[in-house]
């Protein structure tokens, strides 16, 4: 007599299950906040230098006027990823850079430039240009990212105050990355909770799915509030906003390697500089 759990047809069945099951597990353990604990080169700079190099990324993909230099600024790009291990945050950006480049590429057909034809009423100049946006537009976000990636609110509060700005624009924006995590964070609580609850949020066309989450709206709303008006007295609690000379938990410095980086940073923007101008 065969056993029950034996029999061919329960095996796809609880492999399936199974297959949920890691699923659901590896959506509950999805980190929403950005920065990630790695041993990198990248990871381990000062935070001025990382902003400084953030920055030059930016001037490094806006520079290029033709394809192949934005392609080439773009590997740069590419290869600072690499040296800081972002590629599986970078990953979860990906459906967002594809819809911004399908868009940036067919805003930019929509203005007619020079006179061949592509295809249709597409025009080789409009095409080119609207893939060179949005090379452009794809290397500043993952350069963006890297940043977030390698460095902790409190490294980019800490070096920007050493930069000289206003401690409490600093605390401002440090808040503001801090936030958009923790909103995330409650939107899939919230989410969760409602599931449970039996909602279907993943059933029907897209439209009908757009329309399931709006009812969670409400709640992400009232309990962004709350967690608003907890964290405003905290910080009243702790002084925040008192006179006198504030002192610091995290220290920063400049190491032999923030030099280095400083240097190749530097060099690699003059060098781009230079051949646009020649």
């Amino acid at each position: 007599m065969r056993a029950a759990g034996h029999q061919p047809g329960c095996r796809p069945r609880q492999r399936r299950l199974a297959e949920s099951l890691e699923k659901a597990a590896g959506r509950r353990k999805m980190n929403p906040y950005l920065y990630e604990e790695r041993e990198t080169i990248i990871h381990r700079l000062d935070p001025r230098v990382k902003l400084f190099l953030l920055i030059a990324a930016f001037f490094i993909m806006l520079i290029p006027s033709l394809l192949p230099s934005a392609l080439g600024s773009f590997a740069l790009i590419a290869v600072h990823a690499s040296l800081a291990r972002a590629w599986d945050a970078i990953r979860r950006l990906r459906n967002f850079i594809i819809v911004i480049t399908i868009f940036t590429i067919i805003l930019w057909i929509m203005i007619p430039r020079g006179e061949d034809i592509l295809w249709l009423f597409i025009r080789r100049d409009s095409f080119m240009h609207g893939v060179l946006a949005a090379v452009k537009i794809a290397g500043i976000l993952i350069a963006g990212m890297i940043f977030l990636v390698t460095t902790r609110n409190e490294e980019i509060t800490a070096g920007l105050v050493r930069l000289g700005a206003p401690y409490v624009a600093c605390f401002a924006f440090s808040l503001a990355l801090r936030l958009v995590p923790t909103f995330a964070q409650t939107g899939l609580t919230v989410a969760e909770a409602q599931k449970s609850r039996g909602l279907e949020l993943r059933k029907g066309p897209l439209w009908q799915r757009m329309k399931n989450y709006i009812p969670l709206m409400a709640p992400i709303f009232l309990v962004s509030i709350r967690n608003a008006n907890l964290m405003a007295m905290a910080l009243e609690a702790r002084g925040f906003g008192a006179r006198g000379k504030r002192t610091f938990y995290l220290q920063v410095c400049m190491k032999q390697r923030d030099w280095l980086a400083l240097a190749v940073g530097s060099l690699t923007l003059l060098l781009l500089f230079g051949i646009h101008l020649v």
